[in-house]
């Protein structure tokens, strides 16, 4: 990433001198950056890391406490987090308001056979009612969290509904939306795993999990020192370097937030398996398919669970599109976001449909998917193995161009901080001429026919 990053949103509002004013040579340069970089994500991170411990230390007097009164106390932490960072108290009021509205139509409306479909008519509501009011770069800018809570909170009308929970009250979904473990950079965690965080056990049992958010600290640095610096010594000479420069600085922004999210989860007394991305299946993908499911991973599982599993029965391309354009919407109506996500919806669906008619053709393991049990005359013999690699890696190489094609209008522009154009990412397709989509096409006519 450049200087004006994608991470800018949770910079503090610090000045950077250009990097025209640094020394030349590589290692100064990477030095100025990188000291730019940590110092300015540093109040921020180490706050959020000190107020997840606070958490912990809360969860650690079970023996002590109601869980009730811990539940008030972690979601009062939340809020006290967001009073500390002098966040703007428009955004604290929306969301406050967001969350009384929604526990109350949950208690009210538990019953109500559609309450889990209507919730999300009205989380999308609120989401896109809040950016109508609000400032573009303020809605931008507590976007995230508003996202996670809404998740959150559709989770609980689909799960109370089931009858998954006995009863859910409103000081426990105050302490599920609020705590300060998932609540800030956003992070979507079921209430069950809420449930079953734990504070500080023996100190031995630790060691392990410290050691692993550690871990995950250290991968969320490396992604933004990465995203940051590194890329930013390649030459802006050519416009495909610039362009697979700005999609990977857009991804590795990503990775930043996700892995300290991971973290953070850990630290808070959250179970270790919990994962939240998967950047070699990212940024190596077997296929589309491979990028949608490990981009976010709790959130494709959200989407998985309570949109598409939900209108599955009714008609599988419906479910598929209705699953996209609800990731979509929760964003706020943003065209490049929309038209990005739908994108990547429609490749993976060509792609998928083109490689289950070619893996039937060839008799081969060249699915979107590598067969659990696989069947097919791959590692039968060696040109079939040969071959089998040859066309997976054609299509990894192709995805890899797509994942360009479809991460370059992230550009980090002047308009970044309000929300892309329209004509500011058709432009950037337009001069690579449509490829993608013309490319995605082909595979869904062929499939057809092949």
């Amino acid at each position: 990433m450049s200087e004006k990053s994608y991470l800018d949103e949770w910079y503090d509002e610090d000045n950077f001198d250009s990097m025209e004013q640094y020394p030349t040579d590589t290692f100064t340069t990477l030095k100025y950056c990188s000291t730019g970089v940590f110092e300015s994500l540093w109040p921020l991170l180490s706050s959020i890391i000190v107020f997840t411990f606070l958490q912990r230390i809360l969860l650690s007097f079970d023996s002590y406490l109601s869980r009730k009164v811990i539940d008030i106390l972690i979601g009062s932490l939340g809020i006290s987090f967001l009073i500390f960072r002098n966040v703007n108290h428009s955004t604290i009021f929306a969301s406050l308001i967001y969350f009384i509205v929604s526990a109350f139509l949950i208690r009210i409306f538990r019953t109500y056979k559609y309450l889990g479909p209507a919730f999300i008519l009205y989380s999308l509501a609120a989401i896109c009612f809040c950016q109508l009011c609000l400032d573009s770069s303020l809605f931008l800018s507590f976007r995230g969290s508003l996202m996670i809570m809404a998740m959150k909170m559709i989770s609980l009308s689909f799960d109370i509904h089931r009858k998954e929970y006995e009863d859910v009250g409103i000081f426990e979904m105050f302490g599920y939306c609020f705590n300060p473990a998932t609540y800030f950079f956003g992070l979507f965690t079921s209430f069950e795993k809420y449930k079953n965080a734990k504070g500080f056990g023996n100190p031995k049992s630790e060691i392990r999990p410290l050691l692993f958010a550690g871990g995950y600290l250290a991968a969320s640095c490396a992604s933004v020192f990465y995203g940051d610096c590194l890329l930013g010594l390649l030459p802006e000479r050519h416009i495909r370097l610039n362009e697979f420069r700005d999609a990977q600085s857009f991804r590795f922004g990503h990775y930043f937030v996700q892995y300290f999210l991971w973290s953070t989860a850990i630290l808070g007394g959250f179970s270790g398996k919990l994962k939240t991305v998967d950047a070699l299946k990212i940024e190596f993908p077997r296929s589309m398919e491979e990028i949608v499911s490990y981009w976010n991973i709790p959130m494709h599982e959200f989407l998985h669970r309570y949109v598409y599993s939900n209108t599955r029965s009714i008609n599988q391309p419906l479910a598929i599109g209705l699953t996209f354009l609800t990731s979509a919407l929760m964003h706020g109506v943003n065209f490049q976001i929309a038209a990005v996500l739908i994108s990547l919806g429609l490749f993976g669906i060509a792609e998928t449909a083109f490689r289950r008619r070619l893996s039937h053709q060839l008799n081969l393991c060249v699915k979107s998917r590598a067969c659990v049990h696989c069947a097919h005359r791959t590692g039968k013999s060696q040109a079939a193995t040969v071959i089998t690699r040859c066309i997976n890696i054609v299509f990894t190489i192709s995805n890899i161009i797509l994942l360009i094609y479809l991460g370059m209008p992230f550009d980090n522009d002047e308009t970044a901080q309000i929300g892309y154009s329209m004509q500011h990412t058709l432009g950037h397709w337009k001069r690579w001429y449509f490829i993608g989509h013309i490319y995605s096409l082909f595979l869904m006519l062929t499939s057809f026919v092949f």
